[in-house]
């Protein structure tokens, strides 16, 4: 029989003052299943605001949006140059928010004076790399230039706010990184998702990857469309929600620990973390995963990057299983539809 265990090994967070890292704790779920909940606290919600006053109406002529960017920006340099005075050290930030903000004005209403060029973005994003990491590190790119033998394999959203290279700081070289909608991993299926399981077979039996560690984050917009999806099963795109419906049984799981009804952006959060527990079980349906797994040449983690509060989570999860398992039975025991 098979079981699986989740451990919690740490949790990095910007704004507390203990030690960031938190005793693992281990949990042992019965012989033919597998839980792995992840819980967060509910975070304090205070009344919304009573936009509907019992007073009179006065009527006062309009603001155009320039003249309240305009407004705004003069409040700004003002806050700029108050802290200026303060600190000293931050003249070039500032410097550069005064930047942003004249750009903000600048292109109010379309009138923008100067558009968007993004093939000099891409020129000078290219310029500044080969100055600042390229011709600085040649020992590195020239060992690169033979081959590659990253330790990890990383699954993560496509999202541009969590790019993992930034988030880890990932060099080149150290990751094999696939980036899905919702950081999913889809089950073993040749037909369907050939992709991802040439990735993953690339990554396992050719590159020699130590670690798969998938990589949920908050305010994930492919969580928030599976959630949306409507009881009756009716799609309105091509792609996205049969793709994300690869967590469906995550956003059930969330449904019944949670209850339906409760706040829409409480389920997402419970649900981000628990997609990536689903992702780590259709790993399970790999043959070459679970060989890898059972030779302890392979280990697998669950992450989780919360960018709202500069908040990073990593758990382990430990299997113990039969070779000669299918993936039907895998899916058995982890209690999802494959």
């Amino acid at each position: 029989m098979s079981s699986a265990s989740l451990v919690k090994s740490f949790k990095l967070t910007s704004s507390s003052s203990s030690s960031p890292f938190s005793p693992a704790t281990s949990r042992k779920p019965s012989p033919c299943s597998v839980s792995a909940r992840l819980t967060t606290s509910p975070a304090s919600r205070s009344p919304p605001p009573n936009l509907i006053q019992n007073k009179p109406v006065v009527s006062v002529p309009a603001l155009t949006r320039k003249e309240e960017m305009g407004k705004e920006y003069e409040e700004a340099i003002a806050s700029l140059q108050k802290l200026l005075s303060e600190k000293a050290e931050l003249k070039a930030e500032a410097a550069s928010k005064v930047e942003q903000i004249t750009a903000q004005l600048q292109t109010v209403d379309g009138s923008s004076t100067k558009t968007y060029d993004a093939v000099e973005r891409l020129k000078s994003g290219f310029i500044h790399f080969k100055k600042e990491k390229y011709d600085t590190n040649p020992a590195l790119f020239n060992e690169l230039a033979t081959g590659q033998w990253p330790k990890f394999m990383l699954f993560a959203c496509s999202d541009s706010r969590v790019c993992p290279s930034h988030v880890l700081d990932i060099q080149p070289g150290e990751a094999f990184v696939v980036r899905t909608v919702a950081n999913l991993v889809p089950p073993f299926d040749k037909t369907r998702y050939s992709g991802t399981g040439a990735a993953v077979e690339y990554a396992v039996l050719h590159l020699k990857v130590q670690y798969i560690v998938v990589i949920g984050h908050s305010a994930c917009g492919g969580i928030k469309g599976l959630l949306s999806i409507p009881e009756d099963g009716k799609t309105s795109t091509d792609f996205i929600e049969d793709w994300v419906s690869i967590a469906s049984p995550a956003a059930k799981k969330v449904k019944a620990d949670h209850g339906a009804d409760a706040p829409f952006a409480e389920l997402c959060a419970h649900c981000e973390k628990e997609a990536v527990n689903v992702s780590i079980g259709n790993l399970l349906s790999y043959p070459f995963v679970r060989d890898g797994l059972l030779k302890k040449t392979l280990a697998i983690k669950g992450g989780y990057y919360d960018f709202v509060k500069g908040g990073f989570e990593l758990w382990d999860v430990d299997f113990s299983f039969s070779p000669s398992l299918s993936v039907k039975e895998v899916a058995t025991v982890l209690q999802w539809k494959l």
